[in-house]
């Protein structure tokens, strides 16, 4: 604001101030612009919030996609045709490249779920690696034949663990304080506990 236009509104406040009429319908004009600008801040910030919330929702529910798509894994080596073997391996590169990616991009969003998404892709793929082993190891199914053994599969498990974090991802991504902090500080202390 350049001197004159201060210097002209002092005078009108000043003015004011000497004739009460005056000065209200000064104000007025003050109060109303002060709180338009004040609801369209606070605007500006929900629609952002709001923003980074949904974008943060979509890329947590895509990585959670590839994370159990390893579970998939296991049903790809038993049923693989005796020439399809380099799909399935391929496949299996494919969706560590994919976690590997999410890990990384979860990081830069957040270093908490990035140490909770690879907490979970961890449990994942050392929970179904002795299976898939055991599935190498034995001669493919046919396409119509049954899966036998499938409660072998600690399948339940592993959907308790799925359960557990989508808990944390609604935890990390509400509105409220308290849920986060709740979150954060169990994380932080699962990695307390880990490194003694």
């Amino acid at each position: 604001m350049s001197t004159l236009s201060m210097h002209a509104l002092c005078e009108l406040m000043a003015q004011g101030n000497a004739n009460p009429g005056t000065g209200n319908s000064l104000a007025a004009p003050l109060i109303t612009a002060s709180a338009t600008i004040s609801v369209a801040f606070i605007s500006a910030a929900l629609i952002y919030l709001s923003g980074k919330r949904d974008r943060r929702r979509e890329l947590y529910g895509k990585a959670f996609q590839v994370a159990i798509a390893w579970e998939e894994l296991y049903f790809r080596v038993v049923r693989r045709c005796e020439n399809s073997e380099n799909d399935v391996v391929d496949r299996f590169h494919s969706i560590q490249e994919d976690i590997a990616f999410y890990a990384g991009w979860i990081g830069s969003e957040s270093a908490v779920m990035r140490r909770r998404y690879a907490r979970l892709t961890k449990l994942v793929k050392d929970t179904l690696a002795p299976h898939i082993r055991e599935a190498w190891s034995k001669q493919p199914k046919a396409p119509g034949e049954p899966v036998q053994n499938l409660e072998k599969l600690p399948l339940d498990a592993l959907h308790v663990e799925y359960d557990n974090y989508l808990r944390d991802v609604r935890a990390h991504l509400s509105i409220l304080i308290l849920p986060r902090l709740a979150f954060i500080a169990r994380e932080h202390f699962l990695g307390l506990a880990k490194a003694k």
